[in-house]
């Protein structure tokens, strides 16, 4: 409704604010509520560019690229680290003011860019031809090219006419139910599966010989996401969306259920940088095949509706794995490796359906990705 390029803008700005003004909040009920502003925006900020990048970016750079741009997301997690380094404990005012100064800047540094641009696939589909096609000359002039003749195809007479729920009918086809479910699973489990390990693994720690090793052994963390974005990068295209969602669950499960049965802190530093090596394939391998697969029309209210999956198994996760640590600190780090094995075969599934997306352009409407699947089925049989 809103395009890509506007909605990016408002969440830096909410983000922004709501960091800042909650910097001088006196009462409880106001951070809570920017809090919960903050987090709302920032929801944005998880899918929305992640969609504009998907439907801007050449087919054969896609999966090249989209797990280089997830590097950010490592070095934004280091800045916090330092950020948090600087200030005196329970200083979480100031702490607040520190974090809005990249947001802020980036506000104020990229506003302007994105309120002047937007994807050509979501103007096409809006019935905004003429916009579209400026903005492909644009990117054409930047990269020294030239146009095809034509016309752009005009596949919706009006995509801003379509409403909320037009759009969740569209994306409940009976024809794809067993797609979004299967994608529900799948963002649900990586969330769970990722704040479980990160969070019970350092209480299962300090539970054991290897308290005082806590802080040298989660440094493998970061640096295992590095290296797998890094890797995902060179293989992502040669293995293909699915097969990289299988290898990265069903390694990242193993090395990650090992972790309980490891006493040594340098051989548990090599598993746990390998479990998220191997998670980040499942990461970045996800967060470009899902957008790839839904058609623009319903691209950003499917992605919408499956990362508050993944944010809602936080939550629940949260509360469930407090319970079962109190059973056993190990209970946890043997479910998150559990859930990265489904994933896997969840995969597996998408996969002997003929589910993969590599080498296929964006579809523009759910009619388009019908007729394309069909199609794609009858060339393998």
């Amino acid at each position: 409704m809103w395009g890509r390029s506007k909605p990016i803008v408002l969440s830096l700005l909410i983000t922004c604010m709501a960091f800042v003004i909650g910097a001088f909040a006196t009462a409880w009920h106001a951070v809570f509520i920017l809090r919960v502003a903050a987090g709302f925006a920032v929801g944005g900020l998880e899918m929305i560019p992640n969609n504009l990048f998907i439907e801007t970016t050449p087919m054969k750079w896609r999966g090249k690229l989209r797990p280089i741009i997830h590097i950010a997301w490592h070095i934004g997690s280091i800045v916090c680290i330092l950020f948090a380094s600087v200030v005196n404990k329970g200083d979480w005012k100031f702490f607040n003011v520190l974090c809005a100064l990249p947001i802020a800047f980036a506000f104020m540094t990229t506003s302007f860019w994105f309120l002047k641009n937007e994807s050509p696939h979501y103007l096409s589909v809006a019935g905004k031809n003429e916009e579209a096609k400026q903005m492909l000359q644009q990117i054409a002039d930047y990269n020294g090219t030239s146009l095809p003749t034509g016309n752009i195809e005009q596949v919706v007479v009006d995509d801003d006419g379509l409403s909320f729920s037009d759009r969740l009918n569209e994306l409940m086809d009976p024809a794809f139910m067993l797609l979004n479910v299967i994608l529900s699973f799948i963002f649900m489990f990586l969330s769970a599966s990722y704040y479980m390990s990160f969070v019970y693994f350092a209480k299962y720690l300090h539970s054991s010989s290897l308290a005082d090793q806590v802080h040298v052994i989660y440094t493998a963390a970061p640096a295992g996401r590095f290296v797998g974005s890094v890797l995902t990068s060179f293989v992502i295209d040669k293995f293909g969306r699915l097969k990289l969602l299988q290898i990265g669950g069903l390694f990242g499960g193993i090395f990650g259920i090992s972790l309980v049965t490891l006493q040594d802190a340098s051989l548990l530093w090599v598993c746990f940088f390998c479990m998220y090596c191997f998670l980040e394939l499942v990461f970045c391998s996800l967060y470009t095949y899902a957008p790839e697969l839904y058609p623009t029309t319903i691209r950003g209210i499917g992605l919408g509706i499956l990362a508050g999956i993944g944010d809602s198994a936080d939550v629940i996760f949260s509360f469930l794995g407090s319970l079962m640590s109190e059973t056993h600190p190990a209970i946890p780090i043997y479910l998150s490796g559990g859930m990265l094995l489904a994933i896997a075969v969840l995969a597996y599934v998408l996969d002997i359906n003929n589910l993969e997306t590599t080498g296929q352009e964006l579809s523009a409407t759910m009619n388009t990705l019908k007729h394309e699947k069909m199609a794609s089925k009858d060339d393998s049989s």
